[in-house]
């Protein structure tokens, strides 16, 4: 066989990827580091996000998280949405990313 077949339940609709991210900096310090790199999302008249091209990412943060999209930089419809739960843990910051 040229290619190899796959079952439908052993293949993923749409991937996605989990993992989590250990720092030593504290939460409010990473909210802090991740607001600076993000702009909201409010609407415009087309229904398209006003975008500040000056930040790599928009979206909402919240007290102990954030979801957040890349800012597209040419029509990409494929762009991923990044939700994260930060957690304070043992003197270390978890990051917990969806």
């Amino acid at each position: 066989m040229l290619f190899e077949e796959k079952k439908v339940d052993d293949m993923k609709f749409l991937p996605r990827s989990k993992f989590d991210i250990v720092s030593h900096k504290s939460p409010e310090t990473i909210l802090k580091i991740i607001q600076s790199n993000t702009t909201s999302s409010n609407p415009n008249k087309s229904g398209f996000p006003k975008l500040n091209y000056r930040t790599p990412y928009y979206g909402e943060l919240y007290r102990n998280g954030f979801h957040i999209t890349p800012v597209p930089v040419v029509r990409n419809s494929f762009l991923p949405d990044i939700y994260g739960i930060i957690e304070p843990k043992e003197g270390k910051t978890m990051i917990h990313i969806t």
